[in-house]
């Protein structure tokens, strides 16, 4: 490693992502003063971002999965932190781009946003894709969004409704809007009128499959706007809807690369 990167750079690296004992102390210190014992108890290790301990010229890893969690997340978490507005709004295109482009590797029929504009206009809700197979479809919707510490360990339906208010739920009502437009065949070039529902994000929603998450948070969160566009609660079947991150969803699309469509079950 040292000759294709030089060991310079190695230790400057290094050096950004550890602490030493002596700092650890004054970082333990700070971090339990600013944001207290109760918002501790649900947060992520304060380490995430420093998960190496530097003793002498040593590096010591706290735990395994602390370090995978920072080598997975450290750009976007640090990225967030510095720009929480524009970094979300600018990520977001760039998951769209990277889900397209992972659909597109597999040569199968679909509908993007863009299309999606031309048939139902500006104004009304789109999915970011519609994955058009033969005996059913997909409604793909990304957010590039993540749960509140306090929503992650809380199963409480309101704290959930709070945390994903302006993200899951709009995602929701998009999806609930194309569905029912392809059940009324207003969208032409679909062949089934079978959907699923996918909510994709870039972390872990810890919501799972649709059912739970339907009945406690998303049935009366979408009351309104169902009503207000003509679209029939009773029709929705929650087993068709899943929440999955961004690396569910690829893993998905492996999965699927070479079946057919009456070889996909969805369980």
């Amino acid at each position: 490693m040292e000759n294709s990167l030089g060991k310079e750079n190695i230790t400057r690296f290094l050096s950004q992502i550890s602490l030493s004992y002596k700092d650890v102390i004054k970082f333990c210190n700070d971090s339990y003063e600013s944001r207290g014992i109760h918002l501790q108890l649900s947060e992520q290790s304060p380490f995430k971002y420093y998960p190496l301990l530097k003793i002498d010229d040593k590096y010591w890893c706290y735990y395994p999965r602390l370090f995978s969690y920072f080598i997975v997340h450290a750009f976007y978490d640090l990225m967030k932190k510095a720009d929480p507005g524009g970094f979300s709004s600018w990520f977001g295109g760039v998951m769209e781009k990277y889900i397209e482009k992972n659909i597109t590797k597999l040569k199968i029929d679909f509908i993007p946003e863009r299309k999606l504009k031309n048939i139902l206009g500006l104004n009304d809700p789109k999915v970011d894709f519609v994955i058009n197979f033969s005996n059913f479809n997909i409604l793909v919707e990304s957010k590039a969004v993540e749960l509140a510490p306090l929503a992650i360990v809380n199963p409480d339906p309101v704290v959930f409704e709070n945390a994903l208010e302006d993200s899951v739920t709009k995602a929701i009502m998009q999806t609930l809007f194309i569905r029912d437009k392809i059940e009324k065949r207003e969208i032409s070039g679909i062949n089934s009128d079978v959907s699923y529902i996918f909510i994709v994000s870039y972390k872990e929603l810890f919501l799972g499959h649709g059912q739970g998450a339907w009945e406690e948070i998303f049935k009366d969160a979408t009351r309104e706007f169902c009503n207000s566009r003509n679209i029939d609660q009773t029709k929705i079947d929650p087993s068709k809807i899943f929440f999955m991150s961004i690396a569910d969803f690829d893993a998905f699309l492996r999965i699927i690369s070479n079946k057919s469509a009456d070889e996909i079950k969805f369980t």
